[in-house]
């Protein structure tokens, strides 16, 4: 680039050149078309007098309409017209060296041609017209010398010797050549000096150029970085504002909104896709427009974006076209979760031209975000979801365990610190409100004639009632105040943890004793295969976990198929003598056995199973049985019985139900070692007889 800037300062130097030597040409021709006036008049005025000068005059008429035609018509060539008035100067001179010789103007004329030469054409021609100069000028000599030119028509007295010639010539030649050689190099130094300036002037253009050119660029890459910091803080706004929202709808309608507000779109329009994905429904708009949606695989952008998963951007042609509308362009992005295509961006732009690849980057990179945004949001609310089921759950579970561990004691307990002549029915009423709404109650009341005041507070846990905690005062002391109601909520808070703390450690020791309950059956099944020292373990185990003072365990005897007493504790003589005799056939025992499901009854008085009038003539109230277990098939049962009314845990049942299934495996490997010992008897005997067979020869003793 620097070269041809170079090359066209030269060319820049050659028609500047040109443009001066033109402007020195016309205006020298002017001069002597004027000056040439007055000499032709001249002339002819000495041919008026004398005749024999019309030729002479003629001649110089005839250099005069060439000059003149030269000097009007410009649009001639400029070295013709150049080398026309060199020509003519020549014919002049030659003309005034034949009609005055040494004493006229020739010498003038072929003195001056070639410094004009030199200066209108350049130093060349300068020197070639030194050479023609000095060749007319010799040649005149030479006539002269050889008698060819004898007389001079306008000086007759002139010298005709040839040394005046030759001295003349010498001092023409001394005098012409230094100057054209001068000029030559002067004419030379100028256009040296004239192509460094040249030069200079286009390396300062060149690097003036650069310089705009990088000022224009820099100028671009402001702007540039200008519409990008703002796309980027449009774009962190953006995200600032939304990032706290965690509701769908209202997520998409704020990021709607700001996105169009911010980039200054038309409208933006928010797609997703329906549970079969076949359509992406328009959920959220900057216009506010709703109920739209667009099948997919179909001509629109939206459809066709979702299947491709590329952004598309179209210009809006239809109501450009009848005038209704300014010209804009359609940018549609998909929106993204990993590879999977959940939605659709759909922003219009009024512009001229198509947006520019930053802008669509950008709102690539808020589509993404939104994309996230609704991701998030979506988890957000199931979790909430799940939360929700848990707190549920653990409420219900909390609930159902302060249950069982109401069971255990009272229905209602209740601790008392110092004395109040309060009425009861006002402190069951304000219990039975803050238990019901799970919130501080005040309440103020008469007392031995003066006022006082009572704050019942809930101990909650998550929300489960397990307790409340009364307070009263006289009105000397005034109304409870709100600090002092927040510090009775921490502090039931504090009792809340209490409890479940207390409540937790109970139900670990229970855990734990019914854990050794296990184990020992456990251990003793494993360590004996006697079935009845298995069944007195086990019984003696249901009985100390139950509570209930007697019971028994009863088998089925493999032959008759029916139950009968296999061992028992604790129970009236005229009980066991009955189930011996008569069988266990229509007694709950039995019950259980058929069923295969365990059987408590709290008092057998009330809805009880069977005729239980044989248990309460002998002092009985109430009963627990559960089936020993084999295979899934009921062997037999273990009963309890009690002289009082007696509840049984549901914890207990499930321990005694789990010991009975492990007691049935017991029967089934004492019985199968029975069985295994009975025949390894039998082959015992088998072999004894035959040996003693084998020994002897006496059929008697055989």
């Amino acid at each position: 680039m620097r070269d041809d800037t170079l090359s066209n300062a030269t060319s820049e130097l050659a028609v500047s050149l040109q443009e001066w030597r033109t402007g020195v040409l016309n205006t020298l021709l002017v001069v002597v078309t004027v000056l040439a006036t007055f000499a032709v008049a001249s002339t002819v005025s000495q041919a008026v007098r004398d005749p024999s000068q019309w030729l002479a005059a003629g001649a110089f008429l005839l250099l005069y309409a060439v000059l003149l035609m030269l000097a009007v018509l410009r649009r001639i060539n400029f070295r013709l017209r150049a080398g026309g008035l060199l020509l003519l100067g020549y014919l002049a001179g030659a003309m005034g060296l034949w009609r005055a010789g040494l004493a006229g103007d020739g010498r003038l004329y072929i003195f001056a041609l070639p410094i004009l030469a030199a200066i209108l054409i350049g130093a060349r021609s300068g020197l070639s017209m030194m050479g023609l100069s000095l060749l007319i000028y010799a040649v005149f000599t030479l006539f002269v010398h050889l008698g060819l030119i004898t007389t001079f028509p306008a000086y007759q007295d002139n010298p005709l010797a040839l040394s005046a010639w030759l001295d003349s010539g010498i001092t023409l030649l001394m005098l012409l050549l230094p100057l054209v050689v001068l000029l030559w190099r002067f004419v030379r130094f100028q256009s040296n000096i004239l192509e460094a300036e040249r030069r200079a002037s286009a390396e300062v253009a060149h690097t003036s150029g650069l310089l705009q050119q990088r000022a224009i660029e820099l100028e671009e890459t402001n702007r540039l970085l200008a519409e990008r910091t703002e796309a980027l803080a449009a774009a962190a706004e953006v995200a600032r504002q939304t990032a706290a929202l965690v509701e769908e709808q209202e997520l998409m309608d704020r990021f709607v909104s700001l996105v169009a507000e911010r980039y200054d779109l038309q409208y933006v329009d928010l797609f997703l896709l329906d549970d079969r994905r076949e359509y992406a429904v328009l959920r959220s708009s900057s216009e506010k427009r709703s109920g739209y949606r667009v099948r997919l695989g179909g001509d629109d952008p939206v459809g066709q974006v979702v299947q491709s998963g590329e952004v598309a951007v179209s210009p809006v042609s239809s109501e450009r076209a009848l005038g209704f509308a300014p010209p804009r362009w359609r940018v549609t992005i998909p929106l993204q979760i990993g590879s999977e295509v959940v939605g659709v961006l759909d922003a219009h732009v009024e512009s001229e031209e198509q947006p520019s690849a930053d802008r669509i980057q950008t709102l690539r990179a808020l589509s993404d975000q939104i994309a996230v945004g609704l991701e998030n949001a979506r988890l957000f609310a199931q979790a909430q979801s799940r939360l929700e089921e848990l707190q549920d759950l653990y409420q219900t579970v909390t609930s159902e365990a302060w249950r069982r561990f109401g069971e255990m004691g009272p229905e209602l307990t209740r601790y008392q610190l110092g004395t109040s002549m309060s009425p009861q029915e006002i402190w069951q009423d304000l219990f039975a409100a803050a238990r019901e709404g799970g919130a501080p109650v005040v309440a103020s009341y008469e007392e031995d004639g003066g006022e006082r005041y009572a704050l019942v507070v809930p101990v909650a846990l998550r929300g489960v009632v397990v307790g409340v905690v009364g307070f009263n005062r006289p009105d000397d002391l005034g109304p409870w105040q709100p600090e002092e109601i927040a510090l009775a909520q921490r502090a039931a808070e504090r009792v809340a943890v209490a409890l479940e703390n207390s409540r937790l450690f109970q139900e670990t020791q229970r855990t734990l004793a019914e854990m050794r309950t296990l184990n020992a059956i456990s251990s003793t099944v494993s360590r004996s295969l006697e079935l009845d020292d298995v069944l007195e373990e086990a019984l003696a185990r249901a009985l100390s976990v139950s509570g209930f003072e007697s019971g028994l365990v009863s088998m089925v005897n493999p032959q008759t198929g029916q139950l009968e007493l296999r061992l028992h504790r604790g129970l009236p003589e005229e009980m066991v003598r009955q189930l011996s005799q008569e069988g266990m056939e229509g007694t709950l025992c039995e019950l259980i056995y058929r069923s295969g499901e365990p059987l408590t009854v709290e008092d057998i008085t009330h809805g009880a199973p069977l005729d239980v009038s044989g248990l309460m003539a002998m002092g009985l109230r109430s009963y627990m049985g559960v089936p020993l277990e084999s295979k899934g098939k009921a062997v037999g049962t273990i009963c309890a019985f009690s002289r009082s009314p007696h509840v049984l845990q549901s914890s207990d049942l499930t321990l005694l139900q789990t010991a009975g299934q492990q007691v049935g495996v017991a029967v089934e490997n004492a019985q199968l070692f029975e069985e295994a010992r009975r025949r390894a008897e039998r082959e015992r005997l088998v072999a004894e007889i035959g040996g003693r067979l084998r020994t002897s020869l006496d059929p008697d003793v055989i």
